[in-house]
């Protein structure tokens, strides 16, 4: 480490700047657990053995198994204003740090703002009072900038201490005693981005565990009904534990998009740690409630759980593989729904659904591609996709989803349908609605209008709601 001789600093505090929830949104232990146990599974068989040796050895061995490409890592703009400003001043800036040297360093020449870099390096774990003495001893003067309760006793040996809080009761809380020279709020909602990973709106896919309730025309069976709302909670919640699950596999990727940048755990909004947490939380949730139904639907779900880790860690990295098993999703939904109250599903509305999410599924991608050639980029970010597969996607997407209507004609010309329906012929109306909002997606897509989950699209499209009601009511009127 070089000391500072400049004249023009020697009677200025050296501003030391803590870098996991202070300079970025963020922990880079968390991080680095995170992008190894996906990248190299097996170190999870490690972890123990190296935190026996000292969390300074375990963040050592797992930076060494890395890289974190800290363009993409979420920092704390009011934080990187103040060094700035502090800096233009002619004082010293120091990156004091717990997190492992490697991954400091790369930040600091990233960052291009800090003079020294002052890092765990494997052996001493560089917090509370092992900061402070490394501190003292290379400055006789510094200010630092801190945002938690093991800050405290460096902020006791600051000249100038500052904080990063959610609010200035919250600052007090973590503080003490402590004077506070400057706080720099980070205001979070954190209620609110708790059921945005949640992705609550998404649970609105998992109305088609009631289609097969709804179409064997047993809504009239409070049993059965009872449990298609017990099999609906457990799907949901289990499902949200998989788009947390998602989002933190796909952290880097995500905050290298757009649109995905402004996730919970991509922004800094949630920590990765509670992430972590609620995982096993939700999944115990969904475990008890499905207790509520027909023991087959367990085994649906658990299936569910397992294709679902699949896909997050290996097969949403192959291009057309993804889209299908997305599509599988939403069949499983209706067969867990079928199993939940023990009604046979039919083999049309199988086969039904399995070509209508295939094309919204091909529609996603194709957003997705549409938006990568509008950055003039050529590959997708963690996916088996090129800028140059649009038009491909878009005829296997459109495709499927002409194939849909063709299979929904088919069933109106079968004998089921006259077993289930005192008016069939009305049915025949609801292939024009499909075919109408099938084309209308897709020439959306081609636009660049279509969100880049079809789903929430529908959400908040007038004309699919109009489309939706008027089909319900030609079933409605056909019974």
């Amino acid at each position: 480490m070089s000391q500072n001789s400049s004249s023009s600093t020697k009677n200025k505090p050296a501003l030391c700047v803590d870098l996991d929830g202070t300079l970025i949104k963020t922990d880079m232990l968390h991080e680095s657990f995170l992008v190894c146990i996906f990248r190299y599974p097996w170190i999870a068989l490690c972890i123990p053995f190296w935190l026996l040796r000292g969390r300074a050895y375990l963040k050592s061995k797992l930076a060494s198994k890395i890289s974190i490409a800290p363009e993409s890592l979420p920092y704390n703009q009011d934080v990187l204003e103040f060094i700035k400003a502090t800096k233009k001043n002619g004082a010293n800036t120091v990156l004091a740090t717990a997190s492992d040297k490697r991954l400091a360093d790369s930040i600091a020449a990233h960052l291009g703002l800090f003079d020294e870099v002052i890092a765990s390096e494997g052996k001493e774990n560089l917090t509370g009072s092992n900061k402070l003495k490394l501190l003292k001893a290379n400055y006789p003067a510094f200010d630092y900038i801190g945002n938690e309760f093991r800050d405290r006793k460096i902020w006791r040996g600051a000249e100038n201490s500052i904080i990063v809080a959610k609010s200035e009761s919250h600052a007090k809380r973590i503080g003490g005693d402590i004077t506070f020279t400057k706080i720099l709020i980070n205001k979070v909602s954190t209620t609110k981005n708790i059921i945005k990973a949640l992705r609550a709106h998404q649970w609105v896919k998992n109305i088609l565990l009631f289609v097969p309730l709804f179409l064997s025309h047993r809504w009239n069976e409070s049993e059965l009904v009872i449990k298609s709302f017990f099999a609906f909670a457990s799907f949901s919640i289990c499902a949200s534990a998989f788009y947390i699950f998602n989002d933190l596999s796909d952290l880097e990727s995500d905050r290298l998009n757009p649109s995905k940048k402004n996730r919970p755990f991509a922004s800094g909004a949630l920590s990765v740690g509670f992430g972590i947490m609620m995982i096993p939380v939700l999944l115990g949730m969904s475990l008890l409630l499905a207790l509520k139904t027909d023991p087959s639907f367990f085994n649906v779900l658990l299936g569910y759980a397992l294709l679902t880790s699949l896909y997050s860690s290996i097969l949403k990295k192959i291009a057309v593989l993804d889209v299908v098993v997305l599509a599988s999703f939403y069949a499983l939904r209706l067969f867990a729904g079928s199993l939940a109250i023990s009604v046979p599903i039919s083999h049309w509305l199988l086969a039904f659904s399995m070509f209508i999410f295939l094309s919204l599924a091909f529609a996603k991608r194709f957003s997705e591609l549409h938006s990568l050639r509008g950055r003039n980029e050529k590959k997708a970010k963690g996916r088996g996709y090129y800028a140059s597969d649009l038009e491909q996607v878009a005829q296997l997407g459109s495709s499927s989803g002409y194939i849909s209507a063709l299979v929904m004609a088919l069933y109106l010309n079968s004998s089921e349908v006259t077993k289930l329906y005192s008016n069939p012929k009305l049915l025949w109306l609801i292939c024009p609605l499909l075919l109408y909002w099938i084309g209308r997606i897709w020439i959306l897509a081609h636009r660049g209008q279509l969100h880049e989950d079809p789903i929430v699209f529908a959400l908040k499209d007038r004309v699919s709601y109009i489309v939706g009601a008027v089909t319900f009511a030609i079933i409605l009127i056909a019974i």
